[in-house]
């Protein structure tokens, strides 16, 4: 799970995403029925020579509904999926482009400095 800037045209471009990938298509097959999201084979393979399966969330609407789902069965991951979600509390409910406020930014960034820390352990 993590949340990215990008710096484009004088702008910053948020994004959340979330990613797990495996050797089987089985597992991502399943989350994609029970959350929703995208799966797809990645072009790179493992260390092994085995194809990579990913499935992705991306966009505060999708986390919106899969995190609901998610928080109450994680533990190591909680704390991160809090955080996104806290994240996606500053997205209007159609997502997409908008003008935010210097608070949403402030907030934003404040999100994105705890989920670092969060993946650090602290």
């Amino acid at each position: 799970m993590f949340v990215t800037i990008d710096h484009r045209q004088g702008y910053d471009a948020w994004g959340i995403q979330t990613r797990v990938d495996q050797t089987r298509e089985e597992p991502t097959q399943k989350l994609l029925k029970t959350l929703g999201g995208h799966v797809f084979l990645r072009l790179s393979k493992t260390s092994t020579g085995k194809s990579i399966w990913r499935w992705q969330l991306q966009g505060a609407i999708q986390h919106r509904h899969a995190l609901g789902l998610l928080i109450p069965h994680l533990t190591v991951k909680r704390r991160k999926a809090e955080i996104i979600l806290a994240f996606c509390e500053t997205v209007g409910p159609k997502g997409g482009v908008q003008k935010l406020s210097e608070d949403v930014v402030k907030r934003r960034h404040a999100l994105r400095l705890q989920l670092k820390e969060a993946e650090n352990g602290h």
